[in-house]
């Protein structure tokens, strides 16, 4: 068996790779300088309280296994929070989808946010 002989980038040496692969391997290979900013930039947090959202719906829907929802529209937001309410206490949750599509499972039911919780505790009345 003959032995498998390789480059300096760790490629056989029989193997055709064009120049623009192997300068990326090498720049990719390099250790960066970290990121630095100008100015700080503000991140985002959830906000600390029913005045700070003006919800403009919140909607309750149930799925095809008998769950509740609560999708929760805040202004500027294309898509909704959604909540899928916990069966034995509908003021906690047990699933969030968020508006930027991000998914929480908190393990155990957690407690609806503050800043929506007037809300879905609202619509739930009125059904």
């Amino acid at each position: 068996a003959n032995p498998l002989c390789l480059d300096s980038h760790g490629w056989p040496k029989d193997m055709d790779v064009s120049k623009e692969w192997r300068d990326r391997i090498e720049y990719c290979s390099k250790p960066k300088p970290p990121v630095t900013f100008a100015r700080a930039i503000p991140t985002l947090r959830e906000p600390s309280g029913e005045q700070a959202v003006q919800i403009e719906c919140t909607e309750l829907l149930k799925d095809e296994a008998k769950r509740t929802w609560a999708f929760v529209w805040a202004p500027g937001f294309e898509h909704p929070t959604s909540f899928r309410l916990s069966p034995e206490d509908p003021d906690r949750y047990d699933l969030r989808v968020s508006s930027n599509k991000a998914v929480t499972n908190p393990g155990a039911p957690k407690p609806l946010p503050e800043w929506c919780r007037a809300s879905v505790q609202e619509e739930r009345k009125a059904r």
